[in-house]
């Protein structure tokens, strides 16, 4: 599983989220690894990039739902799919 990667916000687009997500998915496939899956917020468009770039494929998308009367739903979470 590769998730919380996280990029302060004056360091964001140079590619570095893209590069840890790739970085982590070989070093996993080197380790024998034979499925790996991702997880970030729906909304969260630059980290579903940072999959996308990695050859992630998107293969569910969840959505999370609040305790409490009336509580609405909260947009879900995207998963990614196998490299390899």
């Amino acid at each position: 599983m590769i998730g919380l990667v996280a990029v302060s916000p004056a360091c964001r687009g140079n590619g570095y989220a893209t590069a840890v997500v790739a970085r982590g998915s070989r070093l996993l496939v080197e380790a024998g690894t034979e499925e790996i899956r991702g997880d970030c917020d729906a909304a969260n468009t630059s980290m579903i990039t940072a999959f996308e770039r990695a050859d992630y494929e998107n293969f569910a998308d969840r959505q999370e739902v609040g305790g409490g009367e009336g509580a609405p739903g909260v947009p879900g979470v995207r998963g990614a799919g196998a490299v390899g």
